[in-house]
């Protein structure tokens, strides 16, 4: 009886401590940007495997952020990833424009820790991305481990029904690049590809060390010239493509990347279920 009294103290005092809320402060996480505001979360556990994130942004003087352009159809994209880089999520917060709160939901693996991105554009700011660390609550010295890259040979990684090829995992530091990528189904090209978000896909780079942030938009090469010098099209790179075409055929534009191991998730859509590729790259 004793033993179970304590076993059910324990309990007690663990549901205590997850239900408890934690502020954090957001890290400048956006590769080549500016910080121009700050970004607080208040976080709680509603559940052992779920998280809640309160996220409020404000001016550096303290005023709350209640106007945001909105990136892709959403006013803010949360990325979620474990400290191993095998999980990766992509969500869209709600948002109260009295509170200026945005409020997200997610599932995590207590034995993991997580690190979420909040990816905004307020406005006469520009895009501001604040990362947040989460300790895993079964093993809070869980830290994020290197990472070899892919192998950048003609096999692909497979996302659901579909393979992804992506052209190489070896890029130059410092040096703006475009990437092509294959997508295919049962060995053909994919026609069965759909927009997602306004875009024929999305990347979200994460250097590995640094945990520096990128999110870019792959194009459809279908849709451009051929007179850049860069690849075998050019484009207008502020213009992602959000017509009915979203593949199979697409070209990435890689901004200049610092020396080091990213971590790469290329999200898209195929006949209705959202995909995931993901990949390790060598910048060097």
């Amino acid at each position: 009886m004793e033993s179970l009294a304590r076993a059910a103290t324990g309990l007690i005092l663990a549901a205590a401590t997850v239900a408890a809320p934690v502020q954090l402060n957001g890290t400048f996480a956006l590769l080549g940007g500016t910080q121009r505001i700050v970004a607080r979360a208040i976080v709680s556990h509603p559940r052992p495997n779920e998280v809640t994130f309160d996220i409020k942004q404000t001016s550096q003087q303290g005023g709350i952020v209640r106007s945001y352009q909105i990136d892709m159809t959403k006013l803010m994209h949360l990325v979620v990833i474990s400290d191993d880089f095998r999980q990766f999520s992509h969500e869209h917060p709600s948002y109260n424009r009295k509170s200026g709160t945005f409020r997200q939901t997610i599932t995590v693996d207590p034995s993991h820790a997580y690190i979420v991105y909040a990816d905004s554009t307020p406005k006469s700011a520009g895009q501001q991305v604040f990362r947040f660390s989460i300790p895993a609550s079964a093993n809070p010295s869980a830290t994020m481990a290197p990472l070899p890259p892919s192998t950048p040979s003609p096999d692909a990684v497979t996302a659901g029904p579909y393979a992804v090829k992506l052209g190489t995992t070896t890029l130059a530091a410092r040096t703006a690049q475009m990437i092509p990528l294959e997508i295919t189904k049962a060995g053909a090209a994919a026609m069965d590809l759909e927009p997602y978000l306004g875009a024929a896909g999305h990347a979200v780079f994460v250097n590995t060390a640094t945990l520096e942030y990128v999110h870019v938009h792959p194009m459809v090469r279908s849709t451009m010239s051929t007179t850049s010098p860069m690849s075998s099209g050019s484009m207008d790179m502020d213009q992602p493509q959000s017509g009915p075409v979203a593949g199979p055929h697409l070209m990435m534009h890689v901004p200049p990347l610092p020396v080091g191991t990213y971590k790469l998730w290329f999200q898209f859509r195929g006949a209705g279920s959202l995909e995931v590729a993901s990949f390790t790259l060598a910048v060097r």
